[in-house]
């Protein structure tokens, strides 16, 4: 659960990242995809996400989520995206499915997107 609030977000993606150090997504078309397109879960070093055109996407564009060592969201054992750099990107018809929350970019215990 990113919030104490009354929806949870799913950990999945057409793109599903974990423990990665210096990903980049450059010049990728993410379309029609039902769910979330690119989802940075738990450990990701430096990613770098850049002219990528995500399209008629069920979910959310891009999601990025930290796991917190508590409900205190301590995050000092460094399990969460860090200085991702996400920029020039186009994002059209988002929310195009079920989904109650959806968004561009989700953001949630990061540190310095």
């Amino acid at each position: 659960m990113p919030s104490g609030g009354d929806w949870s977000l799913e950990i999945l993606g057409a793109v599903l990242a974990e423990n990665t150090e210096s990903l980049e997504i450059d010049g990728c078309l993410f379309e029609r995809c039902d769910g979330n397109a690119l989802f940075l879960s738990g450990y990701n070093m430096n990613p770098v996400i850049t002219n990528n055109e995500f399209a008629w996407i069920g979910s959310s564009a891009i999601a990025l989520n930290g796991n917190a060592k508590d409900q205190m969201m301590d995050l000092t054992e460094g399990n969460q995206p860090t200085n991702a750099y996400i920029a020039q990107n186009l994002i059209r018809e988002i929310g195009v499915g079920p989904p109650k929350q959806e968004s561009c970019l989700f953001d949630s215990k990061t540190s310095n997107t």
